[in-house]
């Protein structure tokens, strides 16, 4: 039986750890708790970086430049990206620090961000997350029916699974509000054709809470 996670496509969970990435770098903690997500955020950002530049050789200055515009050190980041990028074969450094782009197009990126993920073995938590969010962008779900997914699909602890929907719902990879005393997870970034039903959804779903709290 095909597991939640590997039935999203590659493309869409590209996407999500695009998004995730963006988040952990500005949450306290974030990076060092999903160093995966990270990781293939970071790197898919300055792949995109290259793939929106016209030239075929990068010089070392202007990749530099380019990892700041993506918000990352060159100091301490950029060699460790360029590695894994290069292990994919997209692009090869010269030992001067030039970067030669290996037929690069920005519609492949998030398939890059997908395929980095994977290799950087992530954590249960970390392909917990992706679920969720997914889940989340399709219609308004419930805490007690999310955790008790999350849990059976990746083996989590009740605590473990608890403590994932709290950092999730904190870092912003979800959005939640409180429903009957118990938490509804919904998510505004919506990768899908059909967002705005999915939109639809959220507000009706928040308007019959709203609703039934009047009573």
């Amino acid at each position: 039986m095909t597991s939640r996670y590997d039935a999203i496509p590659k493309k869409q969970r590209g996407a999500w750890v695009v998004h995730h990435s963006q988040k952990t770098a500005a949450a306290q903690k974030g990076s060092a708790e999903f160093p995966a997500l990270d990781a293939a955020g970071k790197a898919s950002s300055l792949l995109s970086q290259f793939a929106a530049s016209e030239q075929t050789v990068i010089p070392k200055k202007t990749v530099d430049a380019f990892a700041q515009a993506a918000g990352l050190n060159p100091k301490t980041e950029v060699h460790a990206l360029l590695e894994m990028l290069e292990k994919r074969r997209v692009i090869e450094t010269s030992s001067g620090g030039d970067v030669s782009v290996l037929g690069l197009t920005t519609g492949v990126t998030v398939q890059h961000a997908n395929d980095i993920f994977e290799e950087q073995e992530p954590t249960a938590e970390e392909k917990a997350s992706i679920v969720l969010a997914d889940i989340a962008s399709e219609a308004p779900v419930m805490h007690k029916d999310t955790a008790q997914l999350i849990s059976d699909e990746f083996k989590l602890t009740s605590q473990r699974t608890t403590e994932l929907l709290e950092r999730s719902e904190l870092i912003g990879f979800v959005d939640g509000e409180a429903i009957d005393q118990t938490r509804m997870y919904f998510n505004g970034n919506l990768f899908r054709r059909d967002n705005i039903e999915k939109v639809k959804r959220v507000l009706a779903s928040l308007s019959s809470a709203d609703n039934l709290h009047r009573r």
